[in-house]
């Protein structure tokens, strides 16, 4: 029966048939495809040509290999997204849950986080170089281009390094402020007041000073001290060597209403300070430098600007 209605459907189509006769065969032809009739399946051999014939430029890597498109891409990896079974049968054990771990106190994640400073000597310095000047150190107490210092294995050496070398050599805590209302010239004659003072002193006077500035100021030398315990470094010696005022980039603006139907822009700037702290050992060092300079310089006096003349009787020349 079903035969013969796909037979006379068929029959209906083929022919140049009205309008009305293809509304009535489209029902019909529904009715047959979605019925209980036995469906045609391909053989393995079949769907292995039809594979072959319909080979992708990729190869197998668009052939699906899982149940979802997860663990098609799990297998791809490498990575089963259930859990394997060893030889025994039993299953390995289920993958760590990191959203339940603390991190807080992990020491790995702590070391990465939070890593430990490098000495400027390792990052400047050259293996010899650093090995003379750690020798120099630890039998004079402190450098000087004339010392002759002897290394463990028995070698003499002398070590000259510039005055810039010196300067990063020297343990030294830097610091820099968050961005702060005001105006350049304001920064500079405030922080004119702190250079060369001692870093506890120059906290003192932020705290007392009326200064908006101040405090952030403040806050900023204050941080120097925990940087300074960090760095094994005695805050009670350490000095304010260098200390300036910086623009930021962001100027904000707003309308400046006047009268008569005037207008113009207002400009709120705002800065940064960046502050360098040194030892006071360090600044007596320096200053000795200087004074040996000053004391070892040849005496030199300059000639008077004249026109060489002769003593009238004299081979003598005067000048």
């Amino acid at each position: 029966m079903l035969s013969r209605s796909l037979t006379s459907c068929f029959r209906q189509l083929s022919i140049s048939a009205a309008p009305t006769q293809c509304r009535t065969a489209a029902p019909v032809l529904r009715r047959a495809l979605h019925s209980s009739a036995p469906v045609w399946k391909k053989t393995s051999t079949a769907v292995e040509e039809d594979q072959q014939s319909t080979s992708s430029l990729f190869g197998d890597i668009t052939t699906p290999t899982g149940s979802t498109v997860l663990d098609t891409v799990a297998s791809r990896a490498g990575e089963s997204q259930t859990p394997k079974k060893k030889e025994d049968g039993s299953e390995e054990e289920e993958a760590i849950d990191y959203t339940k771990v603390d991190f807080t106190n992990d020491p790995d994640v702590l070391a990465h986080n939070f890593p430990k400073p490098e000495k400027p000597t390792e990052i400047l310095l050259s293996p010899l170089k650093r090995e003379i000047y750690e020798a120099a150190i630890a039998q004079y107490g402190s450098y000087s281009p004339k010392q002759i210092i002897t290394l463990p294995d028995g070698r003499r050496f002398k070590l000259s390094l510039t005055r810039e070398e010196l300067e990063f050599l020297q343990p030294s805590v830097y610091l820099t402020s968050v961005r702060i209302k005001g105006s350049y010239k304001k920064g500079t004659v405030f922080t004119r007041l702190l250079r060369e003072m001692d870093l506890k002193q120059a906290i003192t006077q932020c705290h007392f000073s009326k200064k908006r500035m101040a405090r952030d100021v403040g806050e900023m030398l204050t941080r120097g001290i925990d940087h300074a315990k960090k760095l094994e470094i005695d805050p009670e010696q350490l000095y304010i060597s260098q200390i300036w005022v910086g623009k930021e980039p962001f100027i904000q603006k707003r309308v400046h209403f006047k009268g008569r139907g005037r207008s113009g822009i207002m400009h709120h700037p705002y800065i940064h300070i960046k502050a360098i702290l040194k030892t006071k050992q360090t600044k007596q060092e320096f200053e000795q430098a200087k004074k040996d300079r000053i004391a070892n310089r040849k005496v030199w006096q300059q000639h008077h600007n004249a026109p060489i003349k002769v003593y009238r009787g004299s081979n003598q020349y005067q000048w």
